[in-house]
């Protein structure tokens, strides 16, 4: 018998332990007689895994023990009962163990010598990734970990040569820091310089968890298609569709790891759904960080504003199209209890979840993205991962690459959504002359535009007599006041209602008590609104993104609904007719929208119509 088959069956007599390599020492017994453990030196067993890693297992010895955990990188692997270390540091390990460097399969020190000569040297971690080395294409590094600010060019450090108008994720101080969701694109750009480097993982993986029950209705082929992309991968971003069953995908996301995790939203209305969504999917307790309560569980849902507040965070000023995006919980304020709670609460995640990643690129969002330093398991889900400022890098920075992609279409032809009617009705400019200033061209033309108004109010209450709920949504508190003035069967709710005034709003509606509802923005993201038949999109708007995101509210089919009908509009008028431009052709990318644009009662020798449908 050879030694290397004589170093297995000895060690098949060793006790296995946490706190060393193969456990405590003890006497072993064979044949009911005391037996040497050792008849001949054992040499400690390399095994060259993925990421340039060994896995080091040997005969139990203290001093070794003591020896090994001195090295600067190295992790104990209970499932799997051995030691972690970098290639790189073969030489170390040998001399840790007193095993002659010549001893180790010729395999294994051929690859010890290729980390050798890679003179650049990356350190992972879960948020950032450090980069060493001579030499270092920065330039490079740079151009592809950072992207150009929409607006730059009218900003005075631009126009004085004091910035480049760019957004630049990555940061020297020393050595190069970047996300670690850029990481691969980063290792690309050293692969094209031909540029060797070693990787250091110093994530600590999280102890695999037995996986939690899920109950309910089993999942569609294409949520089971899903959940097998993120078991693969540790962090992405998943593309699903309005319907797609994103709360849905994301608890058995969770599910599937049965680890402590953190489920972000941005709204209080999104809180409360990703919690009874998360409780009937996983049957225990979920915890609430958000509209003024802090109750920790295991699996937890947390609103951006109130972590925000833990950290001491300012909330950016992101805007939706006109309306700040966090002001949904404003005024709250923390104990210290509350702020200690959080705090540790992100220490402890293990996995995190965020709903709407979109999002992401806001100060905010972002900071508390990367400020979860144990999280190994990353996950944004969105039906628009994407941004019309083109600031998408950020979400990939934070998350990592997309790992799937469900679509609207992909569900209308599975027949898990209805097709849609989209009508854009063209709007005339009214003639009043107007400063070229945005809020202006906004409060003349949309907010107090007469006839525009009216047609919204002509399809709300045609639509309502014919028994078919509607949902306005606006921008602006102040159009939906003249709204409903206009609409006396409707109801209005803003960010300034409390949770259980838009709580109940909502279920009249989906219950169709009330046929008409007109709400802000806070409203048109991660609702559940299966019966809802039309959708007035009455605020004009740029984002591409959060127009496909609100036309997915009335797409969810329901009994006896065979089609979802949406009116927006084409407005003719300075800064809204690009606008109007950008949502038609975000419309017209999904093969399953019926998109028409109506032209206006008053006719040209070349109708509006004529015109656009010329120039698209």
């Amino acid at each position: 018998m050879g030694l290397q088959a004589a170093t297995v069956v000895l060690l098949g007599h060793m006790v296995f332990g946490p706190n060393s390599v193969f456990g405590s020492p003890r006497t072993v017994h064979l044949l009911n007689r005391p037996r040497l453990l050792y008849p001949y030196p054992v040499m400690a067993q390399f095994i060259l895994v993925e990421n340039a890693t060994l896995q080091v297992r040997f005969p139990y010895s203290e001093k070794k023990v003591q020896a090994l955990k001195r090295l600067p990188v190295r992790n104990w692997n209970k499932e799997k009962e051995c030691w972690e270390i970098p290639v790189s540091l073969l030489k170390e390990a040998c001399e840790a163990l007193g095993q002659d460097f010549e001893t180790v399969p010729r395999s294994i020190r051929d690859a010890f010598e290729r980390e050798k000569k890679a003179a650049i040297r990356i350190a992972v971690e879960n948020s950032k990734s450090k980069i060493e080395g001579p030499d270092l294409p920065i330039e490079e590094i740079d151009e592809v970990t950072s992207f150009w600010v929409e607006g730059a060019e009218f900003s005075q450090l631009y126009r004085k040569g004091r910035w480049d108008g760019h957004k630049h994720l990555m940061t020297k101080r020393g050595n190069l820091i970047i996300p670690t969701g850029l990481l691969p694109s980063v290792i690309e750009v050293l692969k094209r310089a031909g540029l060797n480097h070693s990787i250091q993982d110093k994530r600590k993986k999280p102890k695999k968890a037995k996986p939690l029950k899920t109950h309910g209705h089993d999942l569609r082929d294409y949520q089971q298609e899903v959940l097998k992309s993120t078991a693969k991968k540790e962090r992405g971003i998943l593309q699903l569709a309005t319907g797609a069953g994103k709360t849905l995908i994301g608890a058995h996301v969770i599910a599937q790891r049965g680890l402590k995790s953190l489920f972000f939203v941005h709204t209080k209305d999104l809180l409360y759904q990703a919690m009874g969504v998360l409780e009937e999917v996983l049957n225990q307790p979920i915890g609430q960080i958000g509209d003024g309560k802090v109750e920790i569980q295991d699996i937890s849902v947390a609103t951006i504003q109130t972590t925000a507040r833990a950290l001491h965070l300012k909330l950016s000023k992101e805007k939706s199209d006109e309306v700040p995006l966090w002001g949904d919980e404003a005024g709250e304020s923390l104990t210290v209890s509350d702020e200690e709670a959080i705090r540790e609460a992100l220490k402890d995640a293990q996995m995190v979840l965020f709903d709407e990643c979109h999002h992401l690129p806001a100060d905010t969002f972002y900071d508390i993205a990367m400020k979860i330093p144990n999280a190994y398991y990353r996950y944004g889900l969105s039906a628009t991962p994407w941004r019309s400022d083109h600031s998408d890098l950020m979400i990939e920075a934070a998350l990592g690459k997309k790992l799937c992609a469900v679509t609207s279409t992909d569900l209308i032809e599975r027949g898990y959504l209805v097709k849609p009617k989209i009508t854009m009705f063209e709007i005339l400019p009214t003639g009043r002359r107007l400063r070229r200033h945005f809020a202006t061209v906004y409060k003349s033309e949309v907010v107090e535009n007469e006839t525009r108004n009216q047609i919204i109010a002509e399809v709300a209450r045609h639509s309502s007599q014919r028994g078919r709920s509607v949902l306005i949504l606006v921008n602006q508190i102040r159009h939906g006041e003249i709204l409903e003035e206009m609409i006396p069967e409707s109801t209005f709710i803003s960010g300034n209602d409390s949770s259980e005034v838009r709580h109940i709003a909502l279920q009249r509606l989906r219950s169709k008590a009330d046929q008409v509802l007109i709400a802000t923005t806070l409203a048109d993201e991660g609702l559940d609104l299966p019966s809802l038949d039309v959708l007035i999109l009455a605020g004009a708007g740029r984002s591409e993104t959060r127009a496909l995101q609100r036309v997915g509210r009335v797409l969810r089919p329901h009994p006896d609904k065979t089609t979802a009908t949406i009116v927006d509009f084409w407005d003719q008028t300075l800064y809204l007719q690009e606008h109007s431009k950008a949502r038609y052709e975000i419309y017209s990318t999904e093969p399953g929208f019926d998109v028409e644009i109506r032209p206006p009662k008053t006719q040209g020798p070349k109708t509006p119509r004529q015109r656009i449908l010329s120039e698209n």
